[in-house]
């Protein structure tokens, strides 16, 4: 009895060993909170935006083509840029909601995407490549189950933003869509 009264004192103190300094605890909380230079940097996006794009349904088909609007907002302290989007798509009203933010554990930013084309979502990560192009994957759910999603967006100074979105269909990765967002004048 000796013997497992006195292994339970030693686990226990082992486990108590094991626990963080709460000091170092609470200064990576502080860290995790705390707002930085990406969302600084995603901050010069909010605005509002007119929107050109364009939709492949078929790599070898002409795409489809729509205007629209973008309203960026920066939410929660700036940690979150939110963009809704209102546009058409083959003749039909289109909404889209996408929530942008910097994760500072992961050190990268996250992107969720939704809209009334379906009641799937999208969600991807990334950051920016030597190129200074945000390279975002993901995946996105549909009818015939995920596919995987890489973004491209590229930036020509606070004003416009070209997204390039590719879906991986049977393997193969295509490009399904080009949006073009340049700020309302």
């Amino acid at each position: 009895m000796k013997f497992l009264i006195g292994l339970m004192c030693a686990f226990s103190m082992a486990l108590w060993a094991q626990e963080p300094d709460a000091a170092a605890e609470q200064e990576a909380w502080m860290a995790f909170l705390t707002p930085g230079q990406p969302h600084t940097d995603m901050a010069q996006w909010a605005g509002t935006f007119d929107v050109k794009s364009k939709h492949w349904m078929d790599p070898n088909a002409e795409p489809t083509e729509a205007e629209g609007k973008m309203v960026n907002t920066l939410a929660m302290g700036g940690r979150y840029l939110v963009s809704s989007h209102t546009s058409s798509f083959m003749g039909m009203p289109f909404e889209g909601m996408n929530v942008q933010g910097y994760d500072n554990a992961k050190k990268m930013y996250v992107s969720f995407w939704i809209d009334n084309m379906g009641t799937g979502f999208m969600y991807t990560e990334g950051n920016y490549n030597d190129q200074g192009e945000l390279v975002m994957t993901g995946t996105m759910s549909s009818p015939m189950g995920d596919l995987k999603v890489r973004e491209v967006m590229t930036t020509e100074g606070t004003d416009k933003q070209t997204l390039v979105m590719y879906f991986e269909m049977m393997g193969q990765e295509m490009k399904a869509m080009e949006v073009v967002m340049t700020r309302t004048k």
